[in-house]
């Protein structure tokens, strides 16, 4: 193969992954609009309410659970999957998944019944700091969200199947149906039930979503079978792969508790401004990070079983050089232009200006998690691929044990900032790690260049970003139009002065990007 063709394979096989993504991005991108258009109303609404903390706390239970379930479960699923349809068959493979998906609602029924049964005790671990009311108001959520428990699981397992079958279309419907339908239920029952309203849409959202996932396996054939049975055989290296990493899953749901708990011992409304700064991060996380995670996971697995050892190495070190070159300026961004970002996004009904503050530092603290999460879903991704599950286990113990060091620490020091900070710092210790060991076990990671471009990287967006920083944060508030206005101006200028900077620091990443998809576009309307 000519070196003109060595070059080739890898940029058309990055344009097919991000192909695959924006598929999904898109579809999870419109799910977005509508969850963050029911958040911002809710927001409107009650503010940073007692209230509002005990529905955020009834929800920390059914949360840690799901993931419990799923997260390990998912994990080690994939590669399994693929070795069995490639051995045996793609029906071995499914009824496979069918003990699987069995087991999990099995054990998902069962929980959900203790957590009801054990509603008072959730809520004190969950919430030890909430007043009277905050009380109550958990503990008469608790019957409502706990199914999303089972729900969200199965849902889990299933994207799995469509996922390394490549029918991501199906993924995206799902991703879309479910926010869509809540956000109506929000605002139609709204008048009459309040927050009981989000409380249904929410339990909605997971149903019509894991509703619309089975449809697509039925429709594509892909139906797993129903069974408690598994052979042993076939389940021995799928429990020795997941059980380390269902143990981290398990540690790493200690983090919303953590947080949640701390919040509530912090102030009222604590919680709440937790989640409102978490919601404006998962606009760019739930639209881009999910849909980069499901098509990058299946071409490690892949590119992991290839006789070409450096060749999952070669994938990781790519992918990583244009996450970091375009989402850390996201995650920059996000952090200079928080006031501006959390006073158009939210400043309205009962939602003040002592709660726009409060909202914007827990966003810069969050800004983070945007290019740490795209980070992370290769990093675990290519370790998942290698299944270095006791590596993901103690990253998961050394990731909850530093979070709550860090809630403690900066809590006590920034509040309600203070634990959203901490989430961001204790991600970006782990991964720090976790690259670490890819570089020293992978032939084709080059870390030492991940250094600099990540070096690189962070000089141009900080260029760009202090003069906008000093805009956004020291400006006083203007009227909605005015924000908006010089949001969107702000917004744009740092994006092209970031594409300057990073060309004469040598970063030929954005603007390649920029280069790839007008051209794309100019193919797809040029006539035939």
């Amino acid at each position: 193969m000519t070196a003109e063709g060595e070059a080739a394979g890898p940029v058309e096989s990055l344009r097919e992954l991000g192909q695959s993504a924006a598929i999904l991005a898109v579809a999870a991108g419109f799910g977005q609009v509508f969850s963050v258009a029911r958040e911002l109303f809710v927001a409107s609404q009650v503010g940073a309410s007692p209230e509002l903390d005990g529905l955020l706390v009834a929800l920390v239970a059914p949360t840690m659970f799901a993931g419990l379930l799923a997260s390990g479960a998912a994990a080690a699923l994939a590669p399994t999957y693929a070795e069995l349809e490639a051995r045996d068959g793609r029906d071995a493979a499914l009824t496979f998944v069918g003990a699987i998906v069995s087991w999990i609602g099995v054990l998902g029924a069962g929980l959900v019944i203790l957590l009801v049964a054990l509603a008072p005790l959730v809520v004190s671990i969950a919430g030890p700091g909430l007043d009277a009311a905050g009380r109550a108001t958990a503990l008469g959520y608790v019957p409502v969200v706990a199914p999303i428990l089972v729900l969200t699981a199965i849902a889990g397992m299933v994207t799995v199947v469509l996922q390394l079958e490549r029918r991501f279309w199906a993924v995206g419907i799902a991703w879309l149906a479910g926010p869509l339908v809540s956000t109506i239920v929000t605002f139609a029952l709204w008048g009459q039930l309040r927050l009981t309203a989000f409380a249904i849409a929410l339990l909605l959202n997971a149903a019509i979503t894991l509703g619309v996932l089975v449809i697509a396996l039925v429709r594509t054939g892909l139906v797993p079978r129903p069974t408690l049975r598994i052979s042993r055989g076939e389940s021995t290296g799928f429990v020795r792969h997941a059980t380390p990493l269902t143990a981290s899953a398990f540690v790493l749901q200690f983090n919303l508790l953590a947080d949640r708990a701390i919040g509530s011992l912090l102030s009222v409304g604590a919680v709440s401004l937790l989640r409102f700064g978490e919601n404006v991060v998962k606009l760019p996380l739930n639209t881009i990070g999910p849909a980069w995670s499901q098509v990058v996971y299946p071409s490690l697995v892949r590119s992991s079983q290839s006789e070409l050892g450096a060749r999952m190495g070669e994938a990781a070190h790519r992918q990583m050089r244009y996450v970091i070159a375009l989402f850390l300026p996201v995650s920059v961004a996000t952090a200079a232009l928080a006031p501006l970002i959390t006073r158009v996004a939210y400043e309205r009904g009962a939602f003040d200006e002592a709660d726009t503050q409060g909202t914007a530092g827990v966003l810069a603290g969050f800004a983070a998690l945007i290019v740490l999460t795209m980070i992370q879903a290769i990093l675990v991704g290519a370790h998942n691929s290698r299944r270095r599950g006791l590596l993901l286990m103690t990253m998961g113990f050394a990731n909850a044990v530093l979070n709550l060091i860090f809630n403690v620490v900066f809590g006590t020091l920034l509040g309600a900032a203070g634990i959203a900070l901490s989430s961001s710092a204790t991600l970006a210790i782990v991964l720090a790690v976790m690259g670490w060991r890819l570089d020293r076990e992978e032939t084709g990671f080059d870390g030492a260049g991940l250094v600099s471009v990540l070096a690189r990287v962070t000089l141009a967006s900080g260029i760009v970003a202090a003069p906008v920083a000093a805009v956004a944060w020291l400006a006083p508030a203007q009227p909605l139009v005015v924000s908006i206005g010089l949001l969107v101006l702000l917004t744009l200028a740092g994006a092209a002065g970031y594409v300057v900077v990073a060309s004469h620091l040598g970063l030929a990443e954005p603007a390649h990007v920029i280069r790839n998809s007008w051209g794309t576009l100019a193919r797809r309307v040029r006539p035939a």
